[in-house]
């Protein structure tokens, strides 16, 4: 049996590869995890590759309320 092409392309604020330095294939499987918590570390070692999403710390304004 073959071993499949599809690389697993984990997504994450973690340190890993800049978006925009990497290159995706056509069956590239992508994960992305929840906003606030991200993916979790063991689905993040069994990925093929991490890439770092930059996320900015924005304040929102004075409207948002807790």
């Amino acid at each position: 049996m073959a071993k499949s092409s599809k690389r697993i392309i984990s997504f994450s604020k973690k340190n890993g590869i800049y978006l925009k330095d990497f290159k995706f294939y056509e069956d590239d499987v992508l994960l992305f995890g929840r906003e606030d918590s991200g993916l979790p570390d063991n689905i993040i070692d069994k990925s093929d590759f991490l890439i770092s999403i930059f996320m900015p710390n924005l304040h929102i304004g004075t409207n948002d309320k807790k």
